[in-house]
């Protein structure tokens, strides 16, 4: 990814690598009420390189409270050179079922 602050929910349901240029913090992922990265395939998905963030909206006055990443569905998440912050929550949220 580019450089730059991208307002948007990654759903990752294959497996991918994804990775942020330049240094850390250069690439901003901003979830808005909900997790800014779902990860809920069965197999290895790497995310490198990210600022991600999950943030409440303005008009939300009690929000739900969840995480910047979930992880689901027994996937596996490796999360290397990440900062990871959460207005509403938890950081990183592991559903086990």
């Amino acid at each position: 990814m580019w450089p730059g602050v991208y307002h948007e929910r990654l759903v990752l349901d294959k497996p991918v690598e994804i990775a942020g240029s330049g240094p850390v913090g250069s690439v901003v992922l901003v979830g808005l009420n909900g997790p800014a990265i779902e990860a809920s395939c069965r197999l290895v998905c790497r995310v490198a390189n990210l600022h991600i963030k999950q943030h409440a909206q303005a008009l939300v006055t009690h929000p739900t409270m969840s995480g910047a990443v979930l992880i689901k569905s027994g996937a596996t998440l490796v999360l290397e050179e990440c900062w990871v912050t959460s207005q509403t929550g938890h950081c990183v949220v592991v559903q086990v079922a």
